[in-house]
């Protein structure tokens, strides 16, 4: 002890965890001595009291099963004063133990036979790593890897020993007679002796099967639960959503169906999962940072007279994350998980924002939980299959103009639902040559029916508020992705993505009111008239080194929205995407992609009329809005981790 120290200074040692050879006068004082705080158990009869001895069972006779006691005045232990305490465990067996000062005092010893026990791990009952003699520290760093490998193998049959076992044999203190490390490790002994040996059922093969899978079950749980916990939506051509990758927007998504970088890829392609190697896991996020302008507004309508003729702040900050998982099961087939927001809305105009007697708030999340099977055919061919459960959750608010009589005329109306739906998805990916990568990916549509509530308020002459029931059916349009990769040399890689979303899907919005005519005024009904459009991409890759690749991309990205089509929920138009991106490999099974995208937008003018349910314009009534959206242009920055396994 006295080597220990000059090696280890007190004031770093916490606790001296001992057993009861431990005690002894000599032992106790030296202790006391040099004030060095311990945790040591106590033999049945070495406890003073009152200059008496008695025996540990007679001092505990009021301890109950499972409970824990701390005598407050101090006992002497062969002569040395300290503190007692004591646990009756579930057998009726005793633990006392004597301790300086007290505190934790019986949790702080058990730890103590998990570190011998690790300890024996490695002597003579474990790995005997005395017997090697080794003093060279290179040889002495390869072993202890070695070492770690196997303790972690021994570890997990060990658990998989305990959970198949109806009881473990336990000592003569009611303690496992065997560590979680020794199960493991006699179980891997005997079957590598005896694999083929037909009094043994557990094979070679079933613990190779243990080894591989009980670690990464944990992985793709947490994972999954962090992911389907943060995913978020924000505004993009239309309502799609392109940011489910940071390493796909450095090359502003060109190759996103055909370039296998890590498991993002199941997002736009399912087939692109057969071409990852590895197991990984990719998690990320991306936030919006958006601006806009709207000028010149005006609604017609006298009875409401405009109180702000501009909006700057109808535009949110947003975060998007996202996350994917990848488990090859053999050479050939694999199976994976992503997490992400295809479609989604965010817009929160001013509270005298001129036109909120069309639209104030309008939110719409969407998130895409989708298991994937791809299959390795050949080489160069893959194919996958993704079944999706989507969730969309919509709110939708304005105020409501009932009446040419001022306080008639500010109500306010919030219609909130949310709805559960399957879709599915197709991809191939094709090699025609080792450099070039062709991919192809059909996601059908989802059909919503969103229920839930259409609230008034502020309703005018006592009348109080309303709720009904409402239903609002909205279908989420089927994409095709069109991908090719091409890399030209040892650093440079050209990428290029067509994208065609069906748009003409969404012909109108319309909330029907299930008990009333709450909603039968007014802009219920909304016309979209919406137009099939293309996403076109190019991007470029340059590999510096090993750890380092560089890349930028322009994305054309069409609105399905025109001039005549335009709403204050939908102010959208064409967009030009710039971007760039760094790819790091930190070490070679964690990569960092970092990237950065700014995308403008064309000013647009809107001329929005107000409709009934049954699509007659009831403008000489109800008032028109007239106004320009400009200056409309967002940042994007991005940021994810790739970690295989």
């Amino acid at each position: 002890m006295e080597h220990v120290l000059n090696l280890i200074p007190i004031k770093r040692i916490d606790n001296l965890l001992a057993d009861c050879e431990f005690i002894g006068h000599e032992w106790l004082d030296w202790l006391r001595q040099n004030k060095l705080s311990c945790r040591i158990l106590v033999k049945s009869n070495n406890v003073e009291d009152r200059s008496k001895k008695i025996a540990v069972g007679k001092l505990c006779t009021g301890v109950s099963i499972n409970q824990k006691v701390t005598w407050h005045s101090k006992k002497k232990v062969s002569g040395v004063p300290f503190y007692i305490a004591a646990r009756r465990n579930l057998k009726g067996l005793l633990i006392v133990v004597a301790t300086k000062q007290p505190g934790s005092i019986i949790d702080d010893y058990s730890k103590r036979w998990s570190i011998e026990t690790m300890f024996g791990n490695l002597k003579s009952r474990g790995f005997d790593l005395e017997s090697t003699h080794m003093t060279n520290l290179d040889r002495m760093d390869k072993l202890m890897e070695l070492l770690t490998i196997t303790v972690v193998w021994c570890l997990l049959v060990g658990h998989w020993c305990y959970g198949s076992a109806s009881q473990l044999p336990l000592n003569k203190y009611y303690r496992p007679a065997k560590s979680l490390f020794r199960l493991g490790l006699d179980r891997l002994r005997r079957v590598l002796k005896n694999n083929c040996a037909k009094k043994d059922q557990t094979t070679f093969l079933d613990l190779l099967n243990v080894l591989s899978h009980i670690g990464n079950r944990h992985k793709v749980f947490f994972a999954s639960a962090v992911v389907a916990c943060q995913l978020g939506f924000v505004q993009a051509a239309g309502f799609s959503i392109h940011e489910h990758s940071a390493s796909a927007m450095g090359t502003a998504f060109a190759g996103r169906a055909s370039n296998g970088e890590d498991a993002s890829i199941g997002a736009s392609n399912p087939a692109g999962m057969a071409v990852l190697e590895s197991r990984q896991l990719t998690v990320g996020s991306a936030v919006i940072l958006e601006n806009g302008n709207f000028k010149n507004g005006s609604f017609s309508n006298p009875n409401v007279p405009a109180s702000s003729s501009k909006n700057d702040n109808f535009l949110k900050t947003t975060a998007v994350p996202f996350g994917h998982i990848v488990l090859p099961f053999d050479d050939r087939l694999t199976v994976g998980w992503n997490a992400y927001a295809p479609f989604g809305l965010n817009l929160d105009y001013d509270k005298e924002f001129v036109g909120r007697y069309f639209g104030d708030k309008a939110l719409i999340e969407t998130v895409n939980f989708q298991s994937v099977l791809a299959y390795k055919v050949e080489d160069d061919l893959f194919v996958g299959i993704g079944l999706t459960l989507s969730h969309i959750n919509g709110e939708l608010s304005q105020k409501k103009y009932v009446s040419p009589i001022p306080s008639y005329n500010n109500i306010d109306a919030v219609v909130k639902g949310d709805d559960y739906a399957f879709t599915w998805n197709v991809g191939v990916i094709w090699r025609p040559y080792m450099s070039t990568t062709l991919g192809a990916s059909y996601h059908a549509q989802t059909k919503f029916n969103l229920e839930g509530d259409v609230k008034a308020s502020n309703v005018a002459g006592g009348l109080g508020d309303f709720k009904h029931k409402a239903e609002l059916k909205i279908t989420m349009p089927e994409r095709v992705m069109l991908s090719a990769t091409h890399q030209l040399d040892e650093q440079w890689t050209i990428m290029a993505d067509a994208t065609w979303t069906r748009w003409s899907r969404l012909d109108s919005i319309s909330v029907v009111d299930k008990e009333g005519t709450l909603t039968q005024n007014g802009s219920t009904y909304v016309p979209m008239h919406w137009k099939d459009v293309w996403a076109m991409a190019v991007g470029v890759a340059y590999k510096v080194d090993d750890q380092w690749t560089l890349k930028a991309g322009y994305m054309f990205d069409q609105s399905p929205v025109s001039d005549s089509t335009r709403t204050v929920r939908s102010p959208d138009n064409d967009r030009h995407w710039i971007t760039a991106g760094v790819k790091w490999s930190v070490i070679e099974d964690i990569v960092f992609d970092f990237s950065a995208a700014y995308v403008m937008l064309k000013d647009g003018k809107i001329d929005e009329k107000a409709y009934n349910v049954s699509n007659q314009a009831v403008n000489s009534g109800y008032g028109s809005l007239i106004g320009e959206y400009e200056g409309q242009s967002t940042w994007i920055l991005s940021a994810q981790m790739t970690y295989r396994f």
